[in-house]
Order: C-alpha cells, then sequence, then structure tokens
C-alpha cells in the first residue's frame, strides 16, 4: 500500500470491494483506490466519484488513450480478480487520480461504480464458467 495517509482504510472482509466503490462514488472523491491481498494489488482512480483508471500494478501515471469500453472492461477485469479474493486491505488516498487514460488536458472517459460493478460480476460468471 502507499505510503501517504488514507483517507480511509480497511478490511476487504468487513467492507468487500463493491460496498468501498459504492460509498466512494456517492461521497464524489477524487483519488486513488489501493485494494491488497498478500502479494496480490490492485488499484482504481476515481474521479469526482467516477471511476477513470485501474491497473492490476502500482499506478505509473497516464496511460494510453482509452475509449470508454476498453475502460470498461480494463476495470471490470481488475476487480473481478479482486473481488474473488477471500480477504484482504483497502485504502483510498485523496488526490490526484493515479491512474488514468488519457492527459488531465483531453476529455477522458469516467464510469459510475454501479456500471463497473456488474461487468465485474458478469466477468466473474463467465471466468467460472469457462475455468
Amino acid at each position: 500500500m502507499p505510503s501517504e495517509a488514507p483517507l480511509i482504510s480497511g478490511q476487504l472482509k468487513a467492507f468487500p470491494v463493491a460496498n468501498v466503490l459504492q460509498f466512494l462514488g456517492s461521497s464524489r472523491v477524487t483519488g486513488t483506490l489501493a485494494l491488497s491481498f498478500r502479494d496480490l494489488r490492485a488499484f482504481v482512480s476515481l474521479e469526482e466519484g467516477m471511476i477513470v483508471g485501474a491497473s492490476p500494478a502500482k499506478p505509473r501515471g497516464q496511460s494510453k488513450k482509452l475509449t470508454e469500453e476498453e475502460l470498461l472492461t480494463r476495470v471490470a477485469g481488475v476487480l473481478s480478480r479482486a473481488m474473488a479474493w477471500p480477504q484482504g486491505q483497502f485504502s483510498f488516498l485523496v488526490g490526484n487520480p493515479r491512474i488514468h487514460s488519457i492527459s488531465e488536458s483531453e476529455e477522458r472517459p469516467r464510469l459510475q461504480a454501479e456500471q463497473v460493478l456488474m461487468h465485474a460480476a458478469f466477468t466473474m460468471d463467465e471466468e467460472r464458467r469457462v475455468g
């Protein structure tokens, strides 16, 4: 987890990923949600409560420009893996999102938490059926 003091943090067993994301979305906060379980990590960036990026590794800042569908697929993939963890920790750091799909000066896709969580649940179901 990052070394800065988080706005909120806790155990995923008590506050599942979906609950945390819905809370952050309704709170319209800006920052990065860091999730961890053992040596696994996931990061989700929010801007005014809307999801603007995700990564399964430590955020490195700007990535290539993504369409809304590409961003939805990426975020849902990252979250579906984190939602399958039996336990773990989360922390939310307020401030400039660590991951985003394009530069600050350009328009970027923004996703609602509910939309992403539905897609992540679908992704988990598909992975169970195939795997």
